[in-house]
Order: C-alpha cells, then sequence, then structure tokens
C-alpha cells in the first residue's frame, strides 16, 4: 500500500552508459547511503536516548572508512567493465580531491606550525565514499525511495517526541564519556537535510510533497539549525517553482510569502512560534555566532588579502584555534589557495548552470526527477557554501556526484536530449507526459 502512495516520475528509457550495474554493487551504495545518513541519526539518537553505547564512536568516519574499499572496488570494477562509464564529473572531481591531497600532505610535511587540523585529512576520506554512493546510487528506485520517506518519518518524529521547550538537543541528556561522542544539533539536521533533498524531488504527487515539506521544515525548526532550515526553504522554493506549470504564480506566490514571514509584521509571527535559536534568523543582531563567523570571516579576508595566491594554509589556527576557519567558501581560498577556491566554484557553478538549462529548455531526456535531484542539492550546497558553510562540507561530494548520475544517464541512454526535443516537435510525445509536472 505504501509503494501505492508514492508516484514518481515516468523515466525515459535512459539507462548507463554499456552494460547494467550488478545487483550487490547497487544494494551496496544504497545500503552505503541510509547507513551515513538516516543511519547516522538514528544512531546518535540511539546514544542520547540511552538505548546505545557509542560502539563506533562518532560513526560517520568509521563506517566510511569500512565502506571505502568495498566502494572503491565497486567503482573501479565499473570502470573496467564498462569503458564509457567514466565521465568529465568524475575526472574533474578526482584532479579536485589529488589537489586537494597535494596541498594536506605538502603543508603537512613543510610546515612546522600551524600544523594543518585533523578534519581535512578525514575530508579527503569522507569525500570519496560520499561521492562514489551518490554518484552510483539510483535514488529513483521505488525501494530507495520508500526508504528515504521513511526514514524521514521516522527522524521527524523523533525530534518532534524528543525536544525540550521547543528544541531538539539530545547531549543535555548524558552525561559522562558518552556526551563526548553525540553529534550536536548540526550533525542531526546534515542528516535530515541530506535525506529530505534525496527524496522530495522525485515524488510527482503533489499533496505528498506538501506534506514532506510541512514537516521537514518543522522538524528542522525543532531542531534548531538555522542554515539547514533556509536551505530546506530553498529547496521547497526550487522544487515547487521548477514543477509548477504556472511557474511565475509559483514564483511569486513564494516571493510574497517571503516578503511576509521578513516584513514589518516579523515581530507578530515570532510570537505565534515556540521560543527557538532559528528566531535569531528574524534579528542577526542577536546571535553570538552570527558575530563570531564575521569576524572569522574578515580574518579570511585579510589573509587571502595578504597572501592572494597560495593563501595561507591553516593561519586561523594562531588567530583562534582550530575551529576558526571561515564558514564559507573563502576557507578554500585560505587552505587551497586561488586554484583551489576557484576549481571548487566551478565544480559547483558549471553543473548548475547546465541543469538549469537542461530544465529551462526541456531537454533533460524524461529524467526529470534525476535533474531536479542533482539542481536542489547543487543550489542547496552552493548556498551553504556561500553563507555559513566551509568547503569540506559532505554536501560538495553529494551534489558533485548526483550531477556525474545524471549526465550519465542523459549521455548513455537511448532517449537523448536531442531524440526527445525532436519528438516532441513532431507531437509524438508531450511535455505532461514527459515531465509529469504538477499543477
Amino acid at each position: 500500500m505504501a509503494a501505492t502512495l508514492i508516484r514518481t516520475y515516468p523515466r525515459a528509457a535512459a539507462k548507463p552508459r554499456g552494460r547494467a550495474p550488478s545487483r550487490a554493487g547497487a544494494m551496496l551504495v544504497h545500503a552505503g547511503y541510509l547507513l551515513l545518513f538516516p543511519g547516522f541519526f538514528f544512531y546518535h539518537a540511539a546514544i542520547g536516548t540511552g538505548k546505545l553505547g557509542p560502539v563506533l564512536a562518532g560513526f560517520f568516519s568509521p563506517v566510511a572508512l569500512m565502506l571505502l574499499p568495498l566502494l572503491l572496488f565497486y567503482y573501479c570494477m565499473e570502470a573496467v567493465r564498462n569503458p564509457r562509464f567514466l565521465g568529465g564529473t568524475d575526472v574533474a572531481f578526482l584532479l579536485f580531491q589529488l589537489y586537494y591531497f597535494f596541498m594536506v600532505a605538502f603543508q603537512w610535511a613543510t610546515s612546522d606550525a600551524p600544523h594543518p587540523n585533523e578534519e581535512h585529512a578525514v575530508a579527503l576520506l569522507q569525500f570519496v565514499p560520499v561521492y562514489i554512493i551518490f554518484r552510483m546510487a539510483d535514488f529513483h528506485s521505488r525501494g530507495v525511495l520508500l526508504a528515504s520517506v521513511a526514514a524521514l518519518g521516522g527522524m521527524a518524529a523523533m525530534i518532534f517526541d524528543l525536544s525540550s521547550n521547543g528544541f531538539f538537543d539530545l547531549s543535555e541528556r548524558i552525561t559522562g564519556h558518552d556526551s563526548a561522542t553525540i553529534i550536536t544539533y548540526q550533525g542531526f539536521a546534515r542528516s535530515f537535510l541530506m535525506t529530505y533533498l534525496v527524496a522530495v524531488p522525485f515524488i510527482k504527487s503533489l499533496p505528498l510533497r506538501l506534506v514532506l515539506h510541512g514537516v521537514s521544515l518543522a522538524a528542522l525548526y525543532f531542531n534548531g539549525a538555522r542554515s539547514e532550515l533556509v536551505g530546506a526553504l530553498l529547496a521547497v522554493a526550487l522544487v515547487e517553482t521548477v514543477l509548477a506549470r504556472r511557474r511565475l504564480w509559483v514564483a511569486g506566490g513564494i516571493a510574497s510569502l517571503a516578503m511576509l514571514a521578513f516584513g514589518p509584521h516579523v515581530s507578530y509571527l515570532a510570537k505565534m512560534l515556540p521560543g527557538n535559536r532559528i528566531l535569531e534568523l528574524l534579528d542577526l543582531s542577536t546571535s553570538s555566532s552570527w558575530g563570531s563567523r564575521n569576524e572569522m570571516f574578515e580574518v579570511a579576508l585579510r589573509t587571502v588579502g595578504e597572501h592572494p595566491l597560495l593563501g595561507d594554509y591553516g593561519s586561523y589556527i594562531n588567530v583562534g584555534g582550530v575551529g576558526s576557519y571561515a564558514h564559507n567558501l573563502i576557507s578554500a581560498w585560505v587552505d587551497l589557495g586561488l586554484f583551489g577556491f576557484l576549481f571548487i566554484l566551478a565544480l559547483m557553478l558549471v553543473p548548475l548552470g547546465m541543469l538549469a538549462a537542461d530544465m529551462a529548455r526541456r531537454r533533460h531526456a524524461g529524467l526529470l526527477g534525476e535533474c531536479l535531484n542533482a539542481f536542489c542539492l547543487l543550489g542547496v550546497t552552493l548556498f551553504l557554501l556561500a553563507t555559513v558553510k566551509d568547503f569540506t562540507y559532505l554536501g560538495v561530494p553529494a551534489a558533485i556526484g548526483v550531477f556525474g548520475r545524471y549526465r550519465e544517464l542523459v549521455l548513455g541512454g537511448s532517449a537523448s536530449p536531442r531524440r526527445t526535443v525532436n519528438r516532441m516537435r513532431q507531437g509524438k510525445t508531450s511535455i505532461e507526459k514527459l515531465d509529469g509536472s504538477a499543477a
């Protein structure tokens, strides 16, 4: 019965180039996604409620390292058995990883102080499994979509049930050694947001999408992660504008709601909502973290001004400690130099522009769900990088990987963009049948 509630978009006969991937490999990447994102949430929720001890420490890194050799083996096997599997996206991501590794290794070998912090080495190892998972997973498959929606429901139910005084924070429930292993509200929000961005673009039913939008936004509100909530709001605007037949009307309605939410009557709106740090978005001057992040950003700007080409790797450690890096994409300029900054910026902007062009011209070859999935992940990740996340944010490899999957399907399928457009011009395929657009 649950399967009948989730209607996805009809997908054209586009398939990966060459032979179909193995079933065991598909199960591996899907299990990896469920473990590293929804599973990460449930693991730490179990620790926070006392149902489980920290048997796997922080969970994400140990599980990612355990999955890494299997994922690399599957990825390499696909590249060997299908010479057309690798595309430009794979090459670009590999080059970025090599450059990133070289910068970290060089600084580690030549610098006495400050030493590179461990986060960069961990991020290097985390980027690879996340990229492979999102590069090879079929999020359009009914089983994965059902699992994602069920996971969203489970995570939201736990947030609502375990929230105290309008805020979901399990770290306050435990003390001692276990309290150091549980993640903050931001870690919970990352898992929730990534699962939401994977699931929602593939759901054709407007009522079900609206329910998921409402439940997810409410859950992120109680979670207290402001950046993830704004990212989810951006995803709602992108998804509903793209899927609407009357896009200008929908875009205008969303803009009107935004103006109403942040207009002169905002104080009345704040009084109607449960007390929460999310309300600091209505007046950022009241947020202590906003002020400290602005100071870090100013330090980063001075650093790139003094070292515009190579940056000054890890220099922020001398200013405020390991965590005092700029919480935006300028952090890449500081640690990886101008070339690294432009490289990662191109990795995000070029695919985003290609996806926007495909959707604007209806050239997604019947792969509307895949196209919108990649567009949302790239758009939301780029927004977060521009505002509050540094370049090691895990949305980066996920977004690039999803785009690589989309390009593989478009370029390798029998329903090529040019053939699809020609069929529409001849009246043989309607846009409504191709897209399944919502009213």
